[in-house]
């Protein structure tokens, strides 16, 4: 076994080697296929001896020749060459392994997708031998990696662990002790003791936090895998009690109205950053956070910049792998150098290979430190052990939410009255102390104050509505259904998002369908545009959120004609880019009545007309590029569009762009398709660099939603799409094409499938545009 080792450590290429970018540091390979494969966690024992996690069963194909369960190795390098040449297996026989830490007492801790357990090896034949559970996951869920993961350990021996969305399935989670806690897919953060006792929930609203870490003062980070729909990943400071925003309920996107991903919504909390896609863990390295991204091929390390209670985070990509390096979880040597392990292949199904590298000082650096208390983190520390209605009140959301802490755990929660609250953020606070109390506190189980809520939907503040609706929402509150429908007719000060959120609460509470989709939302938005008694601002929000298909029908085009005259220049913007949007005969001709009486009456076209001519403009075949580079460099690109832009005509960019019509694919806002990523506040969720790098590399990284499948079927035929499940018999697979449009295929009649490196976003888009229109095409974006 150690010469095939040796043997395939030799046998790598240099190509095949990742970059190390900080030149303080140097990487090497410690152990490779076949000695280790598919790996997932590792961590170091007692004795300093690497342990890994060696995965066989997720999504095991049905020829694979491992193991039947999967395992945990030790690894040793027992020569000092810097080389594995010991494997042994520490324990055997669990079933899709996740993550994996030393503890006290020679525990090391285990977290499979339905149980966290610990294990020892008490006779010192480096076998464990004694393992006790210590919390239980009920479900029906089976997927491999949406349950249990990223355990995590602090100066007190506490046990902190990540609970995925579960696909929306109901779970119960039982500790030692018995303590449960129950779920349906609003993933979260877990704590229990170091024996698996007083299990509580800390945090909720995630996709899945597999990285979890604790830093020397005490605060909590974590990372989760996944976006889907709505990038980036996101590294977030968790604080008790805290809502990060996702519930599986409404959709995968992540874009639906009663969602955040960012802080968007009152009672939510942001991201620290956003990550590169699918971070798997996280640590605490030489006062740095460093994690690594699946899907980017890379390490990231970042540093942690003071922001009030909180943090934002600046990154360094500390490797840069090729798409045959895929970081998953690392772990600190007693020498300050990282290991961590490379699942190396793309294929979520495991596949016989894998890598554990070495990332170490070249010379010892100077020791850094994470960033002392700041006096606001200590001021939300006290916070959170009384009433502090300063700091309930506040407008820093960290301060705000230590503060929450302590008025849930207050005896005087209960006896509060509404109107003694001076600012809206009291309210807001006392309303999601509220919530967390009944919702998520063990032995607490009562109905929702309905009194406080009916006060909350009628105040005067959007936010403390919005955030009532959505208790109504996730309550499925249908008694105080009328005050929401209220939230339509009664408000001028009426948010967007408290408008959005409003409609989706009513389809939520009519139909029970939490899709956001027009076919349960359409009355509400018509029979705003038609009510005279309804704010010229709440209409404009309504015709946004009409698709174009329904002009002429659920629309007619005399209401639409009507709205273009008002006076309100929201409104009438928002009419007259429905028209020029809508394929259909009575709107192209009220459209060129207005474009022909609008250029009589004026000597230049403005914004406005040419939103109204944009309905027969295409870019131009052969757009000027002297001041183009020729290459498709971001270096050399981004210094050319990183500011300025025009959002208006970047809104005709994205609609009406000729063949390269952004909305075919992308919709923002409600409008366009829903083929690729949902762009609504793509700019700020990353940056005009990444956006800019994807349009000029869309196959670089491409979110595993939207990897096209290519099939050969049984007659010859190639077919190319974007797999979107079965038809409603159950019979038939369903795609789409590039244009956007449905097909099916029989299964049983697919000779040969595979998934596809080339985007079905085109490759030349940058040189179909002037400089000056990805530059506006970037500032309407970053408007969204």
């Amino acid at each position: 076994m150690l010469l095939t080792c040796v043997t395939t450590l030799h046998t790598l290429s240099a190509q095949e080697t990742p970059r190390v970018l900080d030149d303080r540091m140097q990487l090497t390979l410690f152990a490779s296929e076949p000695d280790i494969v598919t790996p997932t966690g590792a961590t170091f024992d007692h004795q300093e001896r690497l342990l890994v996690i060696e995965s066989h069963t997720h999504q095991r194909p049905k020829n694979y020749e491992g193991p039947e369960s999967d395992r945990i190795r030790i690894i040793e390098d027992t020569d000092g060459d810097g080389k594995a040449d010991r494997f042994r297996t520490f324990y055997e026989g669990t079933e899709h392994t996740m993550s994996i830490r030393r503890g006290p007492d020679n525990w090391i801790y285990v977290a499979t997708r339905a149980r966290v357990f610990r294990i020892r090896d008490t006779d010192n034949d480096d076998v464990a031998d004694d393992k006790q559970t210590l919390v239980y996951l009920d479900t029906k869920g089976n997927y491999p990696h949406n349950g249990l993961s990223g355990l995590a350990l602090d100066s007190e021996n506490n046990l902190y662990f990540g609970m995925g969305e579960n696909l929306g399935v109901p779970y119960r989670m039982i500790g030692k002790d018995g303590i449960e806690q129950t779920g349906s897919g609003e993933g979260g953060v877990f704590r229990c003791d170091a024996d698996g006792n007083n299990l509580s929930r800390i945090a909720t609203g995630f996709w899945n936090p597999f990285g979890i870490c604790v830093d020397p003062v005490g605060r909590i980070f974590a990372v989760g895998n996944d976006a889907d729909g709505r990038p980036p990943s996101r590294l977030v400071q968790i604080v008790e009690t805290g809502d990060y925003g996702f519930q599986y309920r409404y959709g995968r996107s992540g874009i639906h109205p009663l969602q955040a991903w960012d802080g968007e919504l009152p009672g939510t909390l942001p991201m620290v950053t956003g990550t590169g896609e699918a971070p798997c863990e996280l640590v605490v390295h030489n006062g740095r956070l460093v994690t690594g991204s699946w899907g980017d091929f890379r390490v990231e390390r970042y540093e942690l910049v003071p922001v009030g209670a909180s943090f934002q985070a600046r990154r360094e990509i500390v490797v840069q792998g090729d798409e045959n390096f895929r970081p998953v979880a690392f772990t600190e040597a007693a020498d300050g150098s990282l290991y961590f392990t490379d699942w190396v292949d793309k294929s979520y199904p495991v596949h016989g290979k894998g890598r554990i590298w070495r990332l170490s000082w070249k010379q010892t650096p100077a020791p850094q430190q994470v960033p002392p208390l700041s006096d606001v983190e200590r001021q939300g520390l006290a916070a959170n052990r009384t009433v502090d209605w300063d700091a309930l009140g506040s407008n820093d959301r960290f301060l705000q939410q230590q503060a929450i802490i302590g008025l849930y755990q207050s005896p005087e929660l209960k006896t509060i009255e509404w109107d003694s609250l001076a600012n809206p953020q009291q309210k807001v606070s006392l309303l999601q102390a509220l919530r967390w109390k009944l919702d998520h506190a063990v032995a607490e189980s009562a109905p929702a104050p309905l009194a406080i809520l009916e006060r909350a939907l009628a105040d005067s503040d959007p936010q403390v509505r919005l955030l009532a609706v959505r208790w109504v929402a996730d309550g499925e509150l249908k008694s105080l259904r009328k005050l929401v429908e209220k939230q339509l007719t009664d408000f001028d000060n009426t948010s967007s998002e408290l408008f959005q959120a409003s409609v989706a609460t009513l389809e939520f509470l009519d139909t029970g369908k939490t899709t956001f989709d027009p076919k349960n939302t359409l009355t509400y938005f018509t029979q705003t545009l038609t009510d005279n008694n309804r704010s010229a601002e709440m209409k404009a929000m309504a015709l946004r959120m009409i698709p174009i298909a329904e002009v002429g029908k659920a629309l007619s085009v005399d209401t639409l004609g009507g709205l273009v005259d008002s006076p309100n220049p929201r409104l009438q913007r928002e009419a007259i880019r429905t028209m020029a949007l809508a394929d259909h005969p009575d709107a192209r001709a009220a459209l060129s009545e207005f474009i022909r009486i609008r250029t009589e009456q004026q000597n230049q076209a403005d914004d406005l007309l040419l939103d109204a001519m944009s309905g027969n403009d295409t870019l131009p075949k052969n757009p000027d590029a002297s001041n183009q580079p020729t290459s498709k460099s971001v270096e050399e690109w981004i210094p050319l569009v990183e500011a300025g832009g025009d959002a208006n005509a970047g809104w005709r960019v994205f609609h009406r762009a000729g063949k390269l019509n952004c909305a075919t694919c992308h919709s923002v806002n409600g409008r366009g398709a829903r083929i690729g990523p949902e762009l609504t506040g793509i700019v700020s969720r990353t940056s005009r660099r990444d956006v800019l790098e994807s349009i000029l590399h869309p196959s670089r990284n491409i979110a595993p939603k939207f990897v096209s499948s290519i099939m050969v079927t049984a007659d010859g035929k190639t077919l190319t799409g974007l797999w979107q499940g079965h038809d409603p018999d159950g019979k038939l697979e369903v795609f789409l094409d590039s244009d956007g449009k449905k097909f099916t295929v029989d299964p049983d009649q697919i000779d040969e499938r595979r998934t596809s490196e080339i985007s079905v976003m085109p490759d030349d888009l940058h040189s179909e545009l002037t400089v000056q229109q990805i530059r506006d095409l970037l500032a309407f974006l970053e408007s969204q």
